[in-house]
């Protein structure tokens, strides 16, 4: 199994119902690491086999996966 780390969108519609959705995720298999309901976003991992299931949960605007950086340590040479 694969998995991704996500950033899920909650609608403006469906702020309301964030724990059901929270809680509709997490049975899809969705492992939550945040919650910010203020502002409709949830982050966590899920099985690349269940984004697209994800996606079609009633109340998600959008899933997208998370994506890292690295930044070079300070006392280290301009590229």
């Amino acid at each position: 199994m694969n998995r991704q780390s996500v950033t899920i969108a909650v609608n403006n519609q469906h702020l309301t119902r964030f724990d059901e959705i929270v809680a509709a995720s997490e049975k899809l298999g969705l492992q939550v690491s945040q919650r910010l309901p203020g502002i409709g976003v949830i982050i966590g991992e899920i099985d690349e086999n269940q984004l697209a299931a994800l996606r079609k949960l009633e109340g998600i605007a959008g899933v997208e996966p998370a994506h890292s950086f690295n930044l070079p340590p300070p006392q280290s040479d301009i590229q």
